[in-house]
């Protein structure tokens, strides 16, 4: 299982301080047809954590992505063999759904907007501006980690919540039990469980009030 990796990277300095930020390692899919775009691209993130694996059409990100999931995809919106933004209903049907980042033109803001109406988190104008591009990556991967321990401590709760039962159904189940093994009778079921007749009369009216609540 891909666990992500989280690094330091330094922020520019300010009186001759280096300022840090954290930055969530991710696996990165650029699906670009412009061979001069990706080698950009390459340069500009070859120093920041995420591992980047690049491809210039729909079918070689199919196959890359056949061979190894990613978190996100770098999504050029006009690929030689298809629309980028049917490639993107595509790729967030998958059960391993990546976060979806679109490169649009700078005149493509209704492109833009209809990639993130689809589904995507971002877009990012061309001409490329490296500063966007890290910030948007660094943004897109720290929100899915957020996503992801969130969904992780959603299942931990579940599983109290199957291995616990709440304390008054317990305590219900052991007064009717004692109740029981005692031919209804209340004194002695409460002589049993060692507490006084009026708590379990109490507790026995609250719980028809309740109905089927309890």
């Amino acid at each position: 299982m891909h666990r992500s990796r989280t690094v330091l990277r330094a922020r520019g300095a300010r009186q001759g301080r280096r300022h840090y930020r954290m930055t969530i390692a991710s696996r990165v899919l650029l699906v670009e047809a412009s061979q001069p775009t990706t080698a950009g691209y390459r340069g500009h993130l070859e120093s920041s954590p995420h591992r980047v694996t690049a491809v210039a059409s729909i079918g070689a990100a199919r196959q890359a992505l056949a061979e190894s999931p990613v978190d996100i995809v770098l999504l050029d919106a006009q690929l030689p063999d298809g629309s980028g933004l049917d490639f993107l209903d595509e790729l967030l049907a998958r059960e391993d759904a990546p976060d979806i980042v679109v490169i649009t033109e700078v005149a493509g803001a209704d492109l833009a907007v209809e990639a993130v109406r689809r589904g995507a988190v971002d877009f990012i104008p061309r001409p490329l501006d490296a500063t966007r591009l890290l910030v948007t990556l660094d943004n897109t991967a720290a929100r899915r980690q957020l996503r992801r321990d969130c969904a992780r401590l959603s299942r931990q709760r579940t599983a109290a919540r199957d291995l616990v039962e709440p304390l008054w159904l317990v305590e219900k189940r052991a007064i009717q039990a004692a109740i029981a093994a005692c031919d209804g009778n209340v004194n002695r079921a409460a002589g049993l469980l060692e507490v006084a007749p009026s708590t379990i009369y109490r507790k026995l009216q609250a719980w028809k009030k309740a109905g089927a609540g309890h």
